[in-house]
């Protein structure tokens, strides 16, 4: 096995990323982060039916379908209300969209002194 693909291995199992003392470098434990939210949206985790569930949501209200606003029963939503906007009313929410799945969810973060820190994924 390449020694790339051994160390993506090895810390794929929980394993800790090799250090070399004394030269200026150190990294994390491995982390997990299955999940992202595109520019704009803030990753929420709640409980749920099917237990754990993740959603990103909008950190401004955003312009959504007047029902929205008009919904008194538990299909609507919470935020929506109506906003004066350029002399005209109009039905604002914090939208929920599903997450991104990330293509590779675990990570350490990499500190080489003098130069900085990077997390990398693998």
């Amino acid at each position: 096995m390449p020694p790339i693909q051994k160390l993506w291995s090895e810390l794929a199992k929980g394993h800790s990323f090799p250090t070399c003392s004394g030269v200026g470098f150190q990294a994390s434990r491995p982390g997990y982060q299955p999940y992202y939210c595109e520019a704009g949206y803030t990753l929420t985790t709640r409980f749920g039916v099917g237990g754990r569930e993740a959603s990103c949501v909008s950190s401004a209200r955003q312009q959504v379908p007047s029902s929205q606003c008009y919904s008194h029963d538990d299909s609507g939503d919470a935020s929506a209300r109506w906003v004066r906007s350029a002399g005209r009313f109009q039905c604002e929410a914090y939208v929920t969209k599903r997450p991104i799945v990330r293509p590779q969810a675990n990570y350490v973060d990499v500190t080489i002194d003098g130069v900085g820190s990077q997390r990398v994924w693998f």
